[in-house]
C-alpha cells in the first residue's frame, strides 16, 4: 500500500532526461502540494480541476467509470486536492486523501539526473527520478512498465 501510495503520489511526474540541474536535500525541504498527476494516460490536473483520459486507456476502462470521470471531474480530483509531500532533512511524509506514509530518502546523481532512493519503515524501498522545473518539483516513478508523474508546487 505504501509503495502504491508513493507511486500514485508520484504519478504526476515524468522523466526529465534533459535536465542537468543538480538537486540537493536543501532544495527539497518543506511542504509541497500536488498540482498534477499522470498515471499512464490518466491525467489529474488538480489546479485546473480537469481529468483527461487517453483513448487507449478509455478502451480498457468500464464505460461507466469513464463517464463518471469525464462528467464529474471535481469529485474524482477531490482526494488529490489535499495531497502533499513534506521533506524534513532526509525524512519525508506524504499524504493523499486519508492515506499517508513516510520514511527516509537519499539523493543520487547519475547521468545528469537526480534519483531519490526511498525506504519505508517496513523495509520497502523504491527509486524515483526528480527534477525541479519552473519552481515545480517533478517526481517520476517507473514500476512494472507503469509511468507515474507527479508535479508539486511549494507551499
Amino acid at each position: 500500500m505504501k509503495k502504491l501510495l508513493f507511486l500514485s503520489f508520484t504519478l504526476c511526474l515524468f522523466t526529465t532526461v534533459a535536465s542537468a540541474q543538480k538537486i540537493t536535500e536543501k532544495d527539497l525541504q518543506g511542504k509541497w502540494k500536488l498540482d498534477y498527476f499522470n498515471a499512464d494516460g490518466v491525467v489529474f490536473d488538480v489546479v485546473k480541476g480537469e481529468v483527461t483520459i487517453s483513448e487507449e486507456i478509455k478502451k480498457q476502462m468500464p464505460p461507466e467509470t469513464v463517464e463518471q470521470m469525464e462528467n464529474n471531474p471535481e469529485a474524482v480530483i477531490e482526494p488529490f486536492k489535499s495531497a502533499y509531500v513534506v521533506f524534513n532533512n532526509n525524512n519525508f511524509e506524504q499524504a493523499m486523501g486519508s492515506d499517508s506514509s513516510g520514511g527516509t530518502y537519499t539523493l543520487v546523481e547519475k547521468d545528469k539526473q537526480t534519483f531519490m532512493n526511498i525506504a519505508f519503515p517496513d523495509g520497502v524501498t523504491d527509486t524515483s527520478t526528480l527534477a525541479i522545473k519552473d519552481n515545480k518539483l517533478h517526481i517520476t516513478i517507473t514500476d512494472d512498465g507503469d509511468n507515474i508523474l507527479m508535479i508539486y508546487s511549494r507551499e
